[in-house]
């Protein structure tokens, strides 16, 4: 059995941080079973202990077609104490609309990252009930 006498050594690092978009569904479905309560409580969670200062979220809401109803709520920002708070109050304030557009959401999703100036990459997070 060949035995390594000189092992190499690797120093790992994590890469930049990854830019979020919460892509979150308030169709009227989404109030059955209180599930834009949990899908809200889910968001929160996210914003307030898995992301840590300077990165950088964005919140999309899908529902039916229309301007106000599947529309970018929070362009991303670099989420840090001071914005955190109106960040997760926005998010509570989300309401039911008609309709499942989960593709207007995919691609408002994907148009903030872009408007950020993410080229490739970005992480979207969808909260859905289907």
């Amino acid at each position: 059995i060949p035995v390594c006498l000189s092992p190499r050594l690797y120093t790992l690092r994590p890469g930049k941080s990854q830019e979020f978009v919460l892509v979150l569904d308030t169709s009227k479905s989404m109030r059955l079973f209180n599930r834009i309560g949990r899908v809200k409580e889910a968001a929160k969670r996210f914003l307030e202990l898995d992301i840590g200062d300077n990165v950088p979220v964005g919140i999309v809401q899908f529902s039916a077609q229309g301007p106000n109803l599947t529309r970018i709520v929070q362009e991303i920002v670099p989420v840090n104490d001071v914005n955190r708070p109106a960040i997760l109050e926005l998010i509570d304030g989300l309401e039911l609309h008609l309709q499942t557009c989960l593709g207007d959401g995919l691609k408002l999703g994907l148009q903030a990252l872009k408007d950020y100036g993410v080229k490739s990459g970005g992480i979207l997070i969808f909260l859905t009930d289907g």
